[in-house]
């Protein structure tokens, strides 16, 4: 439990400094002057990067849309984070995860192309070592296309592969995306997204949000998430409730509670996990640097209920087409 405390201590020691950091205009050649060269060295890299990224997305759209000019004032971009978990009853391990919007201008029209993590984005298990037979962190790269119809209703359908090991799974997904708002304060938002890979079979995920808006910078949602693998015979149906508020322009705190059950060949959704956490995030440098502290507490059926504390620390950056 020691180790616990430390890891606290140390990121509550942090946050209050590095706060200091964004009352500084990171544009004023006075600062950048005074900034160490370590900083220098990543800031060129990461530059660097940008403008790969940036002629990349250029040379897509170009391709994508038989030809068309490039010219939009959106920015797509790669958030990439990594870090370690610390969590009772489980070894110490890293863990990382990779989100991106990748905007084609021209393209867009008629597809869209997307990265990210194949697991919902509140789904904790992914953070964890538990017996889940898939383990490994999983992410699809897919081009997708899309139509609006009534400013509501949103169906489409993809083609991409899923990379979860040494060789990519080839998909087809059809989709579905329903938002209403009954009111200013709140919206419902209700989809579901069916693939078929060619390994592992179908995959089927839904979900159902309640979200209402308390101001500009806090909202509640209640999140209920089912999903289906055909290839572990395997239902998942994951109900949660979370507090998200935007502390600043570069701080964000979060507050989740959820239960998750399965249904197999052997149970019948039975309760999996009780989960009780937070996530603060903090972009410390320029808006492309963060950390990430998600303390919580598990309550798992392998471990008979009994509480499992966990801390998980992620380190970031966050590459632009600036």
């Amino acid at each position: 439990m020691l180790r616990y405390f430390y890891i606290l201590v140390f990121s509550l020691y942090l946050s209050p400094n590095l706060c200091f950091s964004n009352l500084t205009d990171n544009n004023d050649p006075k600062n950048i002057v005074k900034k160490k060269d370590n900083i220098f060295i990543l800031s060129s890299s990461r530059n660097t990067i940008n403008n790969l990224f940036k002629y990349s997305i250029q040379g897509m759209d170009y391709l994508f849309s038989f030809g068309y000019g490039y010219n939009s004032d959106k920015t797509s971009y790669i958030d990439f984070k990594i870090g370690p978990l610390f969590e009772k009853y489980s070894d110490e391990i890293y863990n990382w995860d990779i989100n991106a919007n990748i905007i084609l201008p021209n393209t867009e029209k008629r597809f869209h192309l997307f990265m990210n993590n194949l697991e919902t984005k509140s789904d904790n298990t992914s953070y964890s070592k538990s017996k889940d037979m898939e383990k490994k962190q999983t992410f699809i790269l897919g081009l997708q296309f899309t139509k609006t119809f009534f400013s509501y209703f949103t169906p489409g359908i993809s083609l991409g592969a899923k990379f979860n090991s040494f060789y990519p799974d080839p998909f087809l997904r059809s989709s579905l995306r329903i938002k209403i708002n009954p009111s200013k304060s709140w919206s419902i938002k209700l989809g579901d997204s069916l693939y078929y890979f060619y390994f592992y079979k179908i995959e089927n995920k839904a979900y159902l949000n309640l979200t209402y808006s308390i101001n500009k910078r806090t909202e509640i949602i209640n999140y209920n998430n089912y999903r289906y693998r055909e290839y572990f015979k395997l239902h998942e149906i994951k109900n949660g409730l979370g507090i998200y508020h935007i502390i600043s322009r570069t701080m964000m705190l979060n507050y989740e509670m959820e239960v998750l059950r399965k249904k197999d060949r052997l149970f019948s959704l039975d309760i999996s996990y009780y989960y009780i956490g937070s996530t603060f995030k903090h972009i410390f440098y320029s808006d492309w640097l963060y950390y990430e502290l998600k303390p919580g507490f598990y309550f798992k059926t392998e471990n008979n209920f009994n509480i499992s504390p966990r801390i998980l620390l992620y380190f970031g950056i966050i590459f632009r087409s600036e």
